[in-house]
């Protein structure tokens, strides 16, 4: 499992799993890209880094759900979640599933829309 993310909109960092732990620990980044073969692992690293954003007993209402398919019918969901604002909770995850190579550019849009109170979680396998 591979854990990409980007703390600066420019930056690319790459955190392979021995060094998972301290990155969730210090989880300071806005858009976090994980994928690999293992998609157990992949869950289980969602999980961690939502808890982590969330805490531990976080609403579900706050993770929005959007998968690859959903963004190919309806583009502008995703910039549509990013700015939009949660009515229960300060924070709020955007879990953007399997997005087609097409969707590159929706996705630089929306890390460009991000901010302190959105994390943007990309998974694929």
């Amino acid at each position: 499992m591979l854990v990409l993310y980007f703390p600066h909109k420019l930056l690319l960092m790459k955190i392979y799993s021995n060094a998972a732990d301290n990155f969730v620990k210090d989880l300071k980044a806005a858009t976090v890209l994980v994928y690999g073969n293992d998609m157990g692992g992949v869950k289980t690293m969602e999980q961690r880094l939502i808890k982590r954003y969330l805490g531990q007993t976080y609403d579900p209402a706050s993770v929005v759900e959007i998968d690859g398919d959903e963004l190919k019918d309806n583009p502008g969901r995703l910039t549509d979640e990013v700015m939009s604002k949660s009515f229960f909770a300060d924070k709020k995850v955007i879990r953007l599933r399997d997005a087609p190579d097409s969707a590159v550019e929706l996705v630089q849009n929306a890390i460009a829309q991000l901010d302190d109170s959105v994390l943007l979680l990309l998974t694929s396998g």
